[in-house]
């Protein structure tokens, strides 16, 4: 896709989103989309990792339409980063997932650490029922699920929803036309003063609110020194009085190194691709979403 394209495409997400009506326009185009046709009765979604087979219901209109027909013929969610954090997991103790959604990657971590621990966050009460029923159906019993949402303060916060439709696009203190739901707010800080086990690897996902969790996990990032996978939205991160370079100059300040991963959400990454990671300054400019893995240097 172009690049005048995908500025049209976030141009036309952004209008929908501010009217309240992106949701049911998905809904719309999925409901005389052909494609989708054939996987509508589709009950389960499932993924081998390593020795284990990770399922995911899909037998809710969201679900089914998160998972098919995109991730149908053996392809896979947000492929790089994926398959990077798979490879990242090998020897950690703790996961953490900021920003679950149906719990994708927290479900994935799950299978990988039998012995360890896994935290997933999620502030949407819709989409924190969809992870627990998945977490249920793959019997995640080392996951420690929170309604909450991760922050640079601990208080009550508001988004906007429309209806009780799941998805992704909730943004703390974004006002708009859908109505207004509280979430408690917690500080990864303050979080993990009382967790025997510190975070090795974080994964955020909080559409626009990263520099925020990254402020409110400071003390982790100088004492702790955990792998971060990030999905950054450049486009977003003004709504909460932020940009890129504070995000970036943020993690590289705490000597953090970056690279850029492939932002490709289709699935159709080659693992060749992986190799190919691009190193991030604090002069990088980010025009849409990129996925971005955060190491600690020495």
């Amino acid at each position: 896709m172009g690049s005048l394209a995908k500025q049209m495409r976030y141009q036309v997400t952004a209008a929908l989103q501010r009217f309240g009506i992106h949701e049911q326009a998905l809904d719309a185009l999925r409901l005389f989309d052909p494609r989708s046709r054939p996987f509508r009765k589709q009950k389960q979604f499932s993924l081998d990792v390593g020795n284990t087979t990770v399922r995911f219901h899909t037998d809710d209109p969201y679900s089914n339409a998160w998972f098919y027909p995109r991730l149908s013929e053996c392809r896979t969610h947000e492929q790089s980063l994926t398959e990077r954090l798979v490879s990242g997991l090998q020897n950690v103790r703790c996961f953490v997932d900021i920003g679950t959604n149906l719990g994708w990657y927290t479900c994935i971590a799950a299978s990988l650490l039998p012995q360890g621990v896994v935290y997933g966050f999620e502030m949407d009460k819709v989409n924190f029922g969809l992870l627990q029923r998945n977490l249920s159906l793959n019997r995640a019993t080392n996951v420690l699920a929170y309604h909450l949402a991760a922050s640079d303060t601990d208080a009550v916060e508001t988004y906007q929803r429309n209806g009780i439709r799941p998805g992704t696009h909730f943004q703390l203190n974004k006002h708009g036309r859908g109505l207004p739901v509280e979430v408690k707010s917690v500080t990864m800080d303050r979080f993990f003063d009382h967790t025997r086990v510190p975070p090795d690897v974080v994964k955020i996902d909080v559409e626009g609110a990263e520099h925020r969790v990254l402020l409110g996990m400071k003390r982790l990032l100088v004492e702790q020194r955990p792998t971060i996978f990030m999905e950054l939205h450049p486009q977003l991160l003004p709504n909460f009085g932020s940009t890129s370079k504070d995000v970036i100059g943020l993690l590289i300040g705490h000597n953090y190194q970056i690279t850029r991963l492939s932002a490709n959400h289709s699935g159709s990454a080659s693992p060749a691709r992986l190799s190919l990671y691009q190193p991030i300054t604090s002069d990088t400019h980010f025009s849409e979403n990129d996925h971005l893995l955060a190491t600690p240097l020495q």
